[in-house]
């Protein structure tokens, strides 16, 4: 999935853990401050996202966001 003006990174599965987890970055400048993470919520079983504290969005990295968190559920929910 390619988002307009943001990205997603992959990080590594800390020990204990069994999911993975995506930090959000904008686009350009490359390397900007984190907007956030998308992580598994164990409670909905899905992916979410948790916004950094003082970030602001827009309908088109939200929605963006959302399609990401959706697809990897799915892809998680494959049997």
């Amino acid at each position: 999935m390619m988002a307009k003006w943001i990205t997603f990174t992959g990080l590594p599965i800390p020990k204990g853990l069994k999911t993975p987890r995506w930090e959000v970055h904008p686009r350009e400048p490359m390397g900007a401050e984190r907007l956030g993470e998308v992580r598994w919520y164990g409670s909905w079983r899905c992916f979410a996202f948790f916004p950094a504290p003082e970030t602001l969005f827009e309908q088109t990295c939200l929605r963006d966001i959302a399609g990401f968190c959706e697809a990897r559920t799915r892809e998680r929910r494959k049997p």
